[in-house]
């Protein structure tokens, strides 16, 4: 009922309608949306819980819609029929993202849906190689594909349209680190944004180094896979034009960070998840990343060694060096004391955002670099967070 009287009293007011992960909702509520809200140009049910006896909510966005623009359906069930009627009636439709589909089944969709620029929810399968063959073309207009990558996928198919794509997401999948997804990634010449996993190995990131000489952000997430310092050493030395890059690695080592700083100038953001090396601390490896990097603003660090990952001198390696430095996450083992706490708060005069993990620093010391650190708006400390001096001291008492 309620959603029935904000569609009739405000329906044609409505720009953008965002529902996330919320329960209580009906397919006759979703059917007032798509009668009244005429004038949507983006439209979020993003893994709603929904009744799903009523009427055809989907078929009647489509018929009574002709401007909308961007549609995520991802965890919701609809007819892909339904989709099919709203590319055609919809020409601005430019991004949709929805749960994975067999690209068999969404080939009359982009048939319509021309000017698609983002695609989220894809797969292929042996089962329709053929058919792909035959059939199946991206539009010219796609730039961002969301696909996931499984046993029986033939990542193939999408050679021919790779040259296109300057974002792809493929952190859902299980053969990444195939053949198949390298003859992929050779081909993506265009690629800006790229998200994958461990998979993908040192030899992947080798093959991002040679073929993909215009990436600006990396995502290498941690599932089933190995990732070394061998294969960020591939990135550092060729992959120029990083701004981002966030791994999940097994070992690192201070002359693979100290060629990150030599070479990758334009680094702004810098995450990595170590689980091992023998090459600690990482304190010349960071001070020659944050001389070389002199951009960076974000470091996010985690360290699951057997030794310490940087040591006191290192935080103070980081405090003097971290001019532009705006938000920074230490995890463990990280600081011998609580003087490499102050050591840091020496520096980074731009710092705004403080998060430790499984540190072992004292309150005195957070006292001390909250005091130092005049630029710090949030700090957090295993997972509690104060945004305002004024309730820090709550934060405190819950923590020690």
């Amino acid at each position: 009922m309620r959603s029935n009287l904000l569609a009739q009293t405000r329906g044609k007011q409505l720009r953008v309608i965002e529902l996330s992960q919320c329960a209580g909702f009906s397919r006759l509520g979703l059917f007032h949306i798509g009668k009244y809200c005429n004038n949507l140009r983006d439209l979020c049910l993003f893994h709603n819980k929904i009744d799903e006896n009523g009427e055809n909510w989907l078929r009647e966005l489509g018929s009574r819609n002709t401007v909308i623009e961007k549609l995520n359906f991802q965890g919701v069930n609809f007819d892909i029929k339904d989709l099919v009627n709203v590319a055609k009636s919809c020409s601005r439709l430019v991004s949709v993202k929805i749960d994975c589909c067999d690209f068999i089944h969404l080939v009359e969709f982009f048939w319509y849906a021309v000017n698609l620029e983002e695609f989220g929810g894809g797969e292929f399968s042996d089962d329709h190689k053929d058919e792909y063959n035959y059939s199946f073309k991206l539009p010219d207009s796609l730039k961002h594909l969301m696909m996931r990558i499984s046993p029986r996928c033939d990542v193939k198919i999408v050679v021919p349209f790779a040259h296109l794509i300057t974002e792809l997401n493929c952190e859902d999948g299980f053969l990444i680190g195939s053949d198949d997804f390298r003859e992929l990634i050779k081909s993506c010449c265009n690629l800006k944004v790229l998200y994958t996993t461990a998979q993908i190995m040192d030899q992947g990131l080798r093959d991002i180094s040679i073929y993909c000489k215009k990436l600006r952000k990396l995502y290498v997430g941690k599932p089933g896979g190995m990732v070394s310092h061998v294969g960020v050493n591939y990135l550092a030395e060729q992959c120029v034009e990083l701004e981002c890059l966030h791994t999940d690695t097994v070992e690192m080592t201070n002359e693979v960070l100290s060629n990150i700083g030599k070479h990758m100038k334009k680094l702004k953001e810098f995450k990595m998840f170590l689980l091992y090396t023998d090459d600690f601390p990482l304190d010349i490896g960071f001070r020659s990343l944050f001389i070389g990097c002199d951009k960076l603003e974000k470091l996010d660090v985690y360290f699951e060694t057997r030794g310490v990952g940087l040591s006191n001198e290192g935080l103070g390696y980081i405090g003097k060096y971290g001019c532009n430095l705006r938000h920074l996450t230490l995890g463990l083992n990280v600081g011998e004391s609580d003087e490499g706490l102050v050591e840091l708060a020496k520096g980074c005069p731009k710092l705004q955002y403080f998060e430790t993990v499984g540190c072992d620093f004292s309150k005195e010391a957070f006292d001390i670099f909250r005091s130092n650190v005049t630029s710090l708006r949030y700090l957090s400390v295993d997972g509690t967070m104060a945004s305002a001096f004024w309730n820090i001291e709550d934060m405190f008492a819950m923590i020690f």
